[in-house]
């Protein structure tokens, strides 16, 4: 990683400067686990995507069979 955006803090005060500079390579992850979690991120939208849809028709044949229900089509 380059170099930290919290080096001023290093001389007057290094514990700070030690937190600060894990936290920003928390912030700054590297791209090979970046694009493993992006990959994982776009997967659950794809299933998030699909259940909607399934549910979306499940509730449209319920309406339906409902529907036929209550005027004693069934």
């Amino acid at each position: 990683m380059p170099d930290s955006n919290f080096t001023f803090l290093q001389a007057e005060w290094p514990g700070l400067h030690e937190a600060a500079s894990k936290a920003e390579a928390f912030a700054n992850p590297d791209a090979r686990t970046a694009c493993f979690y992006a990959r994982r991120v776009t997967a659950v939208e794809a299933l998030k995507t699909a259940q909607r849809a399934s549910l979306a028709e499940l509730d449209a044949l319920f309406a339906t069979l409902q529907h036929r229900a209550f005027r004693g089509e069934l």
